[in-house]
């Protein structure tokens, strides 16, 4: 549920907001550090960035390495149903309420949240991965088809779409070798040597006896094909 999250379990880094591996109810085993990237793409202005480390750094003035992450400074406890509580008041306060025959409780944000991923196509290993879910059948029962992308699913879920190209950096950086630095060695390279040439199509080959006196270079011909009959004669020799 989330109520069970220390201060101890959260870290601050130049790539994002992490939780670490102490902060699962799960094995170790089986368990990662989950971290949120900072993607601009998909959050220019860095709002849900903004929000958490207002919170991290607000709550430090009255919290505990071993305190609730999300409580209070006079919680002490905070139990799951407390999540319900506050996604009622935060709807309310937003205007929002759950369609006819429909009840949102704290478990609705687990599924809203694989729906949404999966709207703006992340892909399916990813929402198992930082989910938690061990199976396709355990997925399936939280992702509905009738979730549309939206504004708010690329805000929020947008840092989890593999779309960065990675900058590939070359150790050690390759020199230049020392004769480049000399004045001729640039307009030597520049100077259009025969060897470097491209090959003559075949329309032009009446010109390669030219081209081998003037610069003493071979050019290769085109093979032309025999007829037919010369090879018949020349197989009856």
């Amino acid at each position: 549920t989330g109520v069970r999250l220390q201060r101890r379990h959260v870290s601050v880094t130049k790539l994002g907001i992490a939780i670490n591996l102490q902060g699962k109810t799960i094995a170790r085993n089986t368990s990662h550090t989950l971290l949120r990237k900072t993607d601009r793409s998909s959050d220019p202005d860095g709002l849900v960035d903004q929000l958490l480390l207002r919170w991290y750094a607000a709550s430090a003035h009255f919290q505990t390495a071993d305190s609730l992450f999300w409580s209070l400074r006079s919680e002490q406890t905070l139990e799951a149903p407390i999540v319900t509580k506050w996604l009622a008041k935060c709807a309310t306060l937003t205007g929002w309420a759950a369609p006819a025959g429909e009840k949102w409780t704290g478990h609705s944000l687990r599924s809203g949240g694989a729906s949404v991923c999966q709207a703006i196509d992340v892909p399916l290993f990813y929402i198992m991965s930082f989910g938690f879910w061990r199976s396709m059948e355990a997925v399936q029962r939280y992702l509905s088809a009738l979730i549309l992308p939206s504004d708010a699913a690329w805000l929020f879920f947008g840092w989890l779409r593999p779309c960065f190209s990675p900058t590939l950096v070359r150790w050690p950086p390759q020199q230049s070798p020392w004769w480049s630095s000399w004045p001729w060695w640039s307009s030597w390279c520049a100077w259009p040597w025969p060897w470097s040439w491209p090959k003559p199509p075949w329309w032009c080959l009446g010109s390669t006896r030219v081209i081998q006196r003037r610069f003493n270079v071979s050019v290769p011909r085109a093979r032309v094909p025999e007829k037919a009959s010369t090879l018949r004669d020349r197989s009856e020799r």
